[in-house]
Formats: C-alpha cells, structure tokens, sequence
C-alpha cells in the first residue's frame, strides 16, 4: 500500500504512447460527439502541480491546547499550501481560484479544536461537547472536517483527503463537491495535531461567475496524475442549470476499446448538480476496501479512458457529454 492511501483511509475511516486512440470494440457508442478540449495541456498541468500542488514535508506543532480550550492558529506557510492545492484542483477544470479569508479561519480553527479534543466528528456538536463555543459549532456546519496526525505535514496530509472522499457514507462525494463548487470563492482552515477543517460553507457567491466550464469532472477532463485517481468519479453541471440525471447512460472506455466496468450511485441534490460512479473496473474490490491504486502497475500511465455521458437533461434539451483522462 502506498505512503497516500495509507494515510488517508487513516484520514477518513472515522467519516463514514496511444493518448487520443479511438476505441476499437465501440465504434458506434462514442463517435458521435467530439472530445472535450481538456483546460490545460500536459505541460500546463504539470507545472501547475508542481507550482500549485506539490509541497515538502513540514513539522507541524500546534499552539493551541486540549486541557486550555485554546484553538491555536494555522501558520501561514500552512495556508498558502492548502490555498495553492484547492486552487490546483480547481484550475484543472477551469475552476477560477479561491483564496483564504482570516475571519473564515476563526470558526474552522474552534471546529477543528472540537473535533480533535472529543475525538470525533459532527457537523452539528451540541453543548455537550468539551471545548464546545458558538464559534465552532458555526464552523463545524459550515466546514468539511476529518480527524488524522497532522504532527508531521507530508505531502498527501493536507485537502486530499476530501478530493478521495473515501468510504461508503460518502458515495456522494460531498466533500470534494465543495471544494469544486463553481459558486466557492472563500474558504477558512482550521488545523490541529489531529484534526483538519475547512470553512466552505461561508465563502459561497450568492450569483454565478461570469465564465464557468461547461462540466466539472473528477478525475477531470486532461492530464490526471495516476495517484490522484481514486475509485469514485464524479461529473457535474454548474449550478443554475436545470439539470435531470435520471434517465442519463455512463460510459467509461480503455485506450483498447474495451468497455471498463461502473456502479453508479444515488444522486444527492447539492450544490452543483453531480452525478457519481465508481469505476469497479479500475480497482479491485480489495483495492477499494483498502485504499489501494495500482494503475501504474496495471499500464494505465500514458494511456487515456474517454467517458461519455449521455441523455443528460439540461434546461429541457437532452445533451451528451464526451472526455478524457489521460493518466500521467
């Protein structure tokens, strides 16, 4: 198991060189509608996860404390990182960027105390709980939270986890849906030795930026790290669209044609309306148990899977959808 799955079904146990070859066995299911443009190139992508992503090992010895109910604040080295790596996420899919708002770090910083010093998590804590405020209870339902060891910051501590949304209960993948939200443009970020919380809930604009993507996809339309390629996908229209999934067909095909196995599951209407699947056909059921990728090993790198999505409703006309993810 590597170093990222490790630490993340950790993370998240608590919360519930062929690149654009046609498909051979398929021809019928896919012609019909020309590939998406991906955002960037493959050189775009890399350097922005290498500029926007990608961070060092850092010790991290928090200052505030359990016994004195004292929240402690996050160092700004440690914002930036969680803002360039949001930002990372959001760029790939033509996402415009967020940046960290101090008072939003108030709430998510007393919410993370909270979590940390009862050892659990909840979106709505009562006054039952030690080290209990307004503030955080404000900032337990506003923010995504997970419970983990933030004594050391190594390069998969920090946001991934949420894109993951590991685990059943979160088939939805409400967590990285926030963090993708067409409509997000401030966040606060609350940490401790042992928990982890970002404000998302009050940084939401109350109308639509001007230019969004026509769909917003995980792993995203382009060039995708096979590391950041876990089992649920997701799909999404931004919000103020009319949208209607119901009667919508997922299609997910190798660079050989062969069609790639799915389980979709139960729409959640929330923000952006998404649908979600699990590619069962990438990973084995062990392998989605335990939080383990091995496309590497399986030959995935270099090559592409087109999805298609059609029978979308969108305002009243039908509409398909045709990308691919190239992994790198």
């Amino acid at each position: 198991m590597n170093i990222l799955v490790t630490h993340l079904i950790q993370l998240f146990f608590v919360l519930a060189t062929s690149l654009f070859a046609n498909p051979a066995k398929h021809p019928d299911s896919l012609k019909h509608e020309p590939i998406a443009q991906s955002v960037l190139d493959l050189q775009q992508t890399v350097r922005h996860y290498n500029s926007l992503y990608k961070h060092p090992c850092i010790p991290f010895e928090w200052n505030g404390s359990i016994e004195k109910c004292q929240a402690g604040v996050v160092p700004n080295q440690i914002l930036m990182i969680v803002q360039k790596r949001i930002n990372f996420f959001r760029a790939v899919n033509g996402l415009g960027p967020i940046t960290i708002n101090p008072n939003f770090n108030v709430s998510a910083q007393e919410a993370a105390l909270m979590m940390a010093s009862n050892g659990k998590l909840s979106h709505h804590p009562d006054e039952s709980w030690t080290c209990f405020s307004e503030l955080g209870a404000h900032g337990a339902e506003a923010s995504n939270l997970t419970l983990g060891n933030y004594k050391l910051l190594d390069p998969n501590s920090l946001i991934i986890g949420f894109i993951w949304d590991y685990g059943t209960p979160n088939y939805f993948v409400g967590h990285r849906r926030w963090l993708l939200y067409s409509r997000l443009s401030e966040i606060g970020f609350g940490l401790t030795s042992s928990s982890e919380a970002v404000n998302v809930g009050d940084g939401v604009l109350t109308k639509a930026p001007l230019h969004l993507p026509d769909f917003i996809a995980y792993p995203w339309n382009g060039y995708v790290p096979a590391d950041l390629i876990f089992p649920k996908w997701s799909f999404s229209i931004p919000e103020g669209n009319n949208v209607d999934f119901s009667n919508c067909r997922i299609e997910m095909i190798d660079w050989t044609g062969e069609e790639i196995g799915i389980k979709t599951f139960p729409e959640k209407k929330m923000l952006d309306p998404t649908i979600t699947w699990e590619a069962s056909g990438l990973f084995a059921p062990y392998e989605i148990k335990y939080g383990q990728n091995s496309l590497k090993e399986k030959g995935y790198v270099g090559k592409s899977i087109q999805v298609k999505i059609s029978n979308v409703n969108v305002d009243g006309k039908l509409r398909n959808y045709h990308y691919q993810v190239t992994v790198i």
